[in-house]
């Protein structure tokens, strides 16, 4: 019997590397909204459940945040 260990890469500034690791999903990510203000983060699969927060920033505008997604300019958080 084989033992190797089973090793998934991500390229988890497009898709959730938390949402991966904790919901089985390859979801990608896109700007959200909280009382905090805009975050990077995952939206589950069926539209409905929250997924993650991906980001341990947060951003004051919606343009802020996107444009750190897309220059790839944010710290990935390692634990929900």
């Amino acid at each position: 019997m084989n033992n190797a260990t089973r090793i998934v890469f991500v390229d988890y500034k497009k898709y959730g590397y938390l949402a991966l690791e904790h919901l089985g999903e390859k979801l990608p990510i896109s700007v959200y909204y909280s009382r905090a203000g805009f975050y990077l983060g995952t939206i589950s699969s069926n539209d409905i459940e929250p997924g993650t927060r991906e980001s341990v920033e947060y951003w004051p505008t919606s343009d802020l945040a996107q444009m750190a997604l897309e220059s790839g300019n944010w710290q990935q958080r390692l634990q929900p």
